[in-house]
């Protein structure tokens, strides 16, 4: 196909496209003017709104094609993808480096139930299309990979390969750009100004309307470039896919067990097509099945060659254009603009009703204007276009000068003018005069009164004159109106002021029950009252809404007032989500108005992601033993959100931990108080020689990675290792032996208890044996009455009988030990040595017998040790005496002073001697010497055995006068 061809065939459909919106008009409560293309700003604004609430990467674009893959599993994707696709290589492309078109080809992870659309890292790559051959032909990519691509999709997602096509410009681009303005439209008008002037009125009639095309063409911000543009997409790379020869693919390295996976294009909408985009085909299903087909399918579908079998479908070929035209409306504004138009009638009023009549009125124009008013707006309009079509003729076939009428458009409130126009009538016809009326209108147009502004309530009138008449005529100029043959009118393009504006209103996310603070600020240049319509424009589960605002506010001169919308979900469950509701806000006063509109939906985006850990108490665990920490996991999610965490659990020194990795779609904690139990298995090796180890807990929030932000808790727990006592080595070590002789397969886990049973029974005979040999008797001592109780001046005698119980004779060596520390005993045996037949018996006396240093309550432990000669054995036996009645007596005598005369400050001895009276020593005893009841010095700490004495010798000081010694004894 030819290039020119091309051209044609697309701005012909590119006309007709447009034409068939012609039709799609929408009314107005004002009568309007029969304008051919009426309704179609509402329509280009429609389509630019269905664009615009889609998210980026589904936004309408001609050259960019998404592949979608449903998950049913979970994938983890790990390695490097490979990239197989299949793309046209025009001529032009081949004409030099800047000619060459490139290619972005991005993955993502999109979840249509939790509207999450998430870029995969390391997945996004752009690259240059390098044509292997002169001529046009299909090549596919080598060697494009994207690499160390680590990402995980969960079941329920989709993934989506993204393919743009980013054309370079061809030399078509810029003949065409440069020459559309000044050449071919020229050529065009040329060719309606031709057509216009045809008898045949339907080619005049087409004339029109390809006007009218070219004026929605401007409207709808579709310029020169843009139609560059288009002409640069036929010369321009496609991508091919679909088709058993061109199987464009990806191939997915994956971790699970079933392998990697190979997903290629398919010519059939996906099911996100209609959900998430314009649903016009620009999202395909890709899956793993290998196209069969026989034809090929391209984006943009644009045939390459001739020869080649294209399956381009009229369908296919209009949505694609249809996302060219919104794709390039990007960005236009249209105004709120509409046309109104007032008749002239009999009684001097403006009106919008069209005449019926059949009888005329005629006014005769004089210098002296004749108005029309009527013309009351309710709310500040701004003159767009402003013109008037009157049915104005002079009667007479010949005047000698042209005749002026002026027309004014003037505020009859204000008493000035708006704008004004004068024209010069036609010639009359013999046809006019004779129908006392024109044939066609005479035009005016107000070029002076655009962009002026209206004022509400103002009279606004239309007043007609007739500045210049024909020389030497007594009959004036008439206006004709008021009939279906001559309705002459008014007609206004107005649009809204900006005198009244809404500030910019954005979207916002709420969780079920949740409420959405909707701020309006209203900006106004006049003192106004305003009055506030909230409408629901789109929803999905309207009622599960509700709406609070004021019905009305006033603001002052040149302020800006604040006004809360209070959008709110009644359904406090966890079906509200997906819910939304489109509203538009409009705001009306006496001098302007503004609208604007926002999406409200329940989403968990607006979800606070939390979720708590609670911690077990640290354990001691043996070496070669596991312990388990119980973790209590809680989802602190608001909006009834479930959630799903991933675990890691990591030892300090690299022990086994064993512990699940995910907790599946945990429910919020404050719904029925529902919590995980994670359990932690950590195992000790035998061979462990440190004291403790710690275990690093993090837990992350996949909701939260969802929302491309990060919430990670950690934790910690530490492990005291026990070493093993004895025993437990021994266990230990049973069970390797058990293990070594293979018992372990016959008795599994009880072989080692086994193994030790039997030695432990074998000990234990040797012990029994032992014990008896041990615990054979060779000497029984015995003592009827080893306790005595004597007076100081008795004796205490032991009989101790030696027994020899063997069977042989044996010489028993007999020794005596004093246990207690007191020196007031003496301890006497009768023989030290006794030969005693077999089981006969000898007897042994012990004296133990007071001193003279025996104390009051004294007492003795004397311990009989027989040794057996024979035998190396000893055998004891313990005998105690105990003092009764013993008490000390303390007599004081001999008491001499020397010298024995003395005066004061001489030292004097004072000598005497203490005598012990009683039957037991007396110990501790204190000596204080007084003068004259002072004590001058003592003698402390002496010990006098019984019937013994001391001689003290105390020297002491003598003072003036009489000295009166005193000795005291304690």
């Amino acid at each position: 196909m030819s290039l020119n061809l091309k051209l044609r065939t697309c701005f012909i459909t590119f006309i007709l496209v447009i034409s068939s919106f012609s039709f799609l008009t929408i009314g107005s409560y004002t009568a309007k003017a029969d304008d051919f293309f009426d309704g179609l700003d509402e329509l280009l604004l429609l389509l630019q709104l269905l664009g615009d609430f889609s998210k980026d990467i589904f936004k309408p674009h001609p050259y960019r094609i998404i592949g979608a893959n449903y998950v049913n599993e979970t994938l983890y994707i790990n390695g490097d993808i490979d990239i197989n696709l299949f793309f046209s290589s025009t001529l032009l492309t081949q004409l030099g480096e800047k000619y060459k078109d490139k290619v972005n080809v991005s993955l993502y992870q999109y979840n249509y139930e939790k509207d999450k659309l998430i870029s995969i890292d390391n997945a996004n790559i752009t690259f240059t299309l390098e044509p292997e051959l002169f001529g046009e032909t299909i090549q596919s990519t080598n060697d494009i990979k994207l690499k160390n691509v680590n990402h995980t999709l969960d079941e329920g997602d989709y993934l989506l390969i993204s393919i743009e096509i980013i054309q370079a410009k061809k030399p078509i681009f810029n003949y065409i750009e440069k020459r559309y303005e000044k050449k071919i439209k020229n050529r065009v008008n040329t060719l309606l100004t031709y057509l216009n002037n045809s008898d045949n009125p339907e080619l005049s009639q087409i004339s029109g309307m390809v006007k009218d095309i070219f004026s929605a063409f401007e409207e709808a911000g579709i310029n020169a470039e843009d139609v560059a543009d288009l002409a640069n997409s036929f010369r321009s790379s496609s991508f091919y896919y679909g088709s058993e020869l061109y199987k464009s693919s990806l191939f997915i390295p994956l971790d699970n067990s079933d392998g990697n996976k190979t997903l290629y294009f398919f010519n059939a909408p996906s099911e996100l097509d209609g959900v998430v985009s314009l649903g016009m085909g620009s999202i395909k299903n890709v899956n793993e099945t290998k196209p069969t087909s026989g034809f090929y399918y391209a984006w943009p579908p644009i045939l390459l060659s001739a020869d080649l079998d294209l399956n381009i479908e009229d369908l296919e070929w209009f949505n694609w254009f249809i996302i060219w035209l919104i794709y390039n409306m990007e960005g236009v504004v249209y105004e709120d603009e509409e046309i109104v138009t007032y008749y002239l009638t009999k009684d001097k009023k403006l009106t919008l009703n069209e005449p019926t009549s059949d009888s005329p009125t005629r006014f005769s124009l004089s210098k002296e204007p004749i108005k029309w008013e009527g013309i009351d707006l309710q709310r500040n309009k701004i003159i767009v276009n402003a013109t008037a079509e009157l049915y104005l003729h002079y009667p007479r076939l010949i005047a000698l000068r042209k005749v002026s009428i002026n027309a004014t458009l003037y505020d009859e409130t204000d008493g000035k003018a708006i704008g004004s126009a004068v024209n010069i009538i036609d010639r009359t016809t013999l046809i006019e005069l004779l129908k006392r009326g024109p044939d066609s209108p005479t035009y005016f147009r107000f070029d002076n009164a655009i962009d002026k502004e209206i004022w509400n309530n103002h009279n606004i009138s239309i007043r007609v004159s007739e500045i210049q008449g024909p020389l030497f005529s007594l009959r004036p100029s008439r206006i004709v109106c008021d009939s279906f043959q001559y309705p002459s009118q008014i007609t206004l393009k107005l649009k809204e002021t900006d005198n009244i504006k809404l500030g910019k209103i954005t979207d916002k996310k709420i969780i079920p029950g949740g409420s959405a603070e909707i701020i309006l600020k209203i900006t106004s240049k006049y003192e106004d009252n305003i009055k506030i319509e909230v409408a629901i424009n789109n929803s999905k589960n309207s009622d599960h809404f509700s709406i609070q605002y004021p019905k009305s506010v006033d603001v002052d001169e040149n302020s800006t007032t604040s006004v809360s919308v209070f959008i709110n979900s009644t359904e406090n469950t966890i079906s509200a989500y997906g819910d939304y509701i489109n509203v538009f806000y409009n705001v009306t006063g006496s001098t302007g108005i503004d609208q604007k509109d926002s999406m409200v939906s329940v989403h968990t985006d607006a979800v606070d992601v939390d979720f708590e850990i609670i911690s077990p108490k640290n354990k001691q665990i043996k070496q070669g033993e596991k312990g388990t920490y119980r973790f209590i996991i809680r989802n602190l999610n608001n909006g009834f959100l479930t959630d799903t965490y991933k675990v890691e659990a990591t030892s300090e020194h690299g022990w086994k931990v064993i512990y699940s990795t995910t907790i599946d779609n945990l429910e919020p904690y404050v719904l029925n108080g529902k919590e995980h139990i994670l359990n932690i298995t950590l195992f000790v090796p035998e061979d462990a020689d440190i004291s403790s180890d710690i275990i690093d807990i993090k837990i992350s929030s996949e909701e939260a990675r969802i929302k491309n932000e990060s919430l990670i808790k950690t934790t910690t727990v530490t492990t005291k290792v026990l070493s093993l006592n004895i025993l437990e080595i021994i266990y230990k070590s049973f069970e390797s032996i058990a293990e070594d002789i293979g018992l372990d397969d016959a008795l599994g886990s009880y072989a080692a208890a086994f193994l030790l049973f039997i030695l432990v029974f074998i000990i234990l005979l040797f012990i029994i044996i032992i014990i008896y040999i041990m615990k054979k008797k060779y000497i029984e001592i015995i003592c009827l009455d080893r306790i005595k109780d004597i007076n100081p001046d008795e004796e205490a005698v032991f009989d101790i009988i030696i027994k020899n119980p063997s069977k042989k004779v044996l010489n028993y060596k007999i020794r005596s030990e004093m246990i207690s520390e007191s020196k007031g005993f003496d301890v006497s045996l009768d023989k030290e040595s006794v030969i005693v037949e077999p089981n006969q018996s000898k007897t042994i006396v012990l004296k133990v017998s007071p001193t003279d240093y025996i104390k009051p309550n004294d007492w003795m432990e004397v311990r009989l040790i027989a040794d057996i000669a024979e035998k190396d054995k000893t055998s004891e036996i313990s005998t105690i005496t105990t003092i009764k009645g013993g008490k000390p007596k303390i007599i004081i005598t001999g008491v001499l002073h020397w010298p024995r005369v003395f005066y004061k400050g001489d030292k004097v001895d004072t000598s005497f001697r203490l005598f012990n009276n009683g039957n037991v020593s007396a110990n501790n005893i204190n000596v204080f010497l007084y003068i004259n009841g002072k004590e001058k010095n003592k003698v402390e700490d002496i010990t006098i055995p019984r019937g013994g004495y001391a001689k003290l010798e105390i020297p002491w000081i003598a003072v003036k006068g009489k000295n009166k010694v005193d000795i005291v004894v304690k």
